[in-house]
């Protein structure tokens, strides 16, 4: 968990949430607040026995709790320090002695999560926190981000089956009006129109930053940007921006290949771009310009292309073609980049990704199966007239297999329009990064 809006609260620059924080908000009796609140004990009895009938209140109480806060712009509960008063208002008073959260405990609230509010409140950043390793007096704080599927709606079972939706009115929490409703599913509808035409606007930013319409080679293009860029997320510095980038070029899978992150890597300093750190490269090779360039944006967009420049085999250069495996190293460059995104900067939560070969291609040649790095001789058979940008959502929130599994749906629909298929496969690239034991290819 990185910056959130305790550090805020605090007066507090650094970039990681620790127990001191907690222990620092106790002293100083920091106030609940719209985005901030304080319960003394775990939302969820943990273990087996609890009575049917209290487990379901327990369930429908943390979906009101979560379900207000991504209403309401998204904030922080800590679970673990109790209330006391301060004037008026409510503020942290202690910490909870002797609060035991089992291994497993995330995962149920997740679950909760997801099953109890509707539409599901997804990329909750849950940390547990100890002043050192040995200690019984744990806290649990958990991040709910601003979300674009708001309004969220609860329902408590025996109320009738009346969905309500919860929104956190400063400490305290209220219903929407029937009139709260309707603006916040217009707001919604708005928000998702701005959010794809930003989307667009990314993908043509990126194309006219590399030359795409006025050089004649072909690029191949893949670009991703958070679905609800989090309102608290570590600060992308130049530090950051190359650590992410770094990391993502080390993924096992491109330990031989000629893609869009290693050519960029091998192309020079770091350079800023508005509100992004980008990397490009120019080399010649057989009198063609392999070219490449990587983005990282501080909303968490990211953006990965590369163009071979007709390079297919030494005596056969045409600008005009691109190569049909050079889809599937792009779509995983962008997952590598994902990947090591989501380790260092916190939980950014899902990705809307689009995939593109751009200015039109309508040739698309296949790797030899005999020669590594030379395609087969041309024939009608590479012939695709029509090539469309697919579009797709990278899920982040279930945990590392499903964000491979669902990448590689969009890869392969790519892959599909020219009557081809992805080498790879989600099970093996996740054995692949189990092998590394790297904390830039978290679970």
């Amino acid at each position: 968990m990185t910056w959130t809006p305790l550090h805020r609260a605090l007066g507090d620059t650094s970039s990681e949430l620790t127990y001191s924080h907690i222990q620092q908000a106790v002293e100083q009796k920091i106030e609940e607040t719209a985005e901030l609140d304080w319960k003394s004990t775990l939302p969820l009895t943990p273990g087996k026995g609890v009575a049917p009938d209290r487990k379901e209140k327990e369930r429908y109480e943390l979906a009101k709790d979560i379900a207000a806060m991504a209403n309401s712009g998204g904030g922080m509960i800590v679970y673990g320090v109790g209330e006391t008063t301060v004037g008026t208002k409510t503020a942290a008073g202690s910490i909870t002695s002797g609060l035991q959260i089992p291994a497993d405990y995330r995962k149920s609230i997740l679950q909760a999560a997801f099953s109890t509010i509707h539409p599901p409140v997804v990329g909750l950043d849950l940390t547990i926190l100890k002043p050192d390793e040995d200690s019984d007096n744990p806290v649990l704080a958990m991040m709910v981000n601003h979300s674009n599927d708001a309004p969220h709606l609860v329902v408590q079972k025996g109320d009738g089956g009346f969905f309500q939706a919860p929104w956190r009115n400063g400490p305290e929490t209220f219903f929407m009006t029937e009139r709260d409703l309707a603006a916040a599913y217009r707001s919604r509808e708005q928000g998702r129109r701005a959010q794809l035409q930003e989307m667009h606007d990314l993908h043509d930013r990126f194309l006219e930053a590399v030359g795409a319409d006025q050089h004649p080679s072909i690029w191949t293009v893949a670009i991703a940007r958070p679905m609800s860029p989090p309102s608290y997320t570590r600060h992308l510095t130049q530090e950051l921006a190359e650590q992410i980038y770094a990391q993502a070029s080390r993924a096992p899978w491109n330990e031989r290949s000629m893609t869009g992150l290693k050519e960029a890597r091998d192309g020079g300093a770091t350079r800023r771009g508005l509100r992004h750190y980008f990397w490009t490269s120019h080399r010649l090779l057989e009198e063609r310009a392999i070219r490449a360039r990587v983005e990282v944006h501080q909303d968490g967009s990211l953006a990965v292309g590369f163009t071979r420049d007709g390079l297919l085999h030494p005596q056969d250069i045409n600008p005009d073609h691109a190569a049909v495996d050079d889809i599937e190293k792009i779509g995983l460059d962008l997952v590598a980049l994902i990947l090591t995104q989501q380790a260092a900067r916190g939980h950014l939560g899902d990705y809307d990704v689009t995939i593109n070969v751009a200015p039109k291609a309508t040739i698309f040649r296949r790797p030899d199966t005999q020669l590594h790095g030379l395609y087969t001789t041309f024939s009608d058979n590479d012939v695709f007239p029509v090539f469309r940008p697919v579009k797709g959502t990278v899920v982040t929130t279930l945990g590392r297999p499903e964000l491979l599994s669902s990448a590689m749906d969009i890869i392969n629909d790519a892959m599909n329009q020219v009557n081809s298929e992805a080498r790879w496969t989600s099970e093996i690239l996740n054995d692949k990064i189990a092998a590394m034991r790297s904390e830039y290819f978290p679970v």
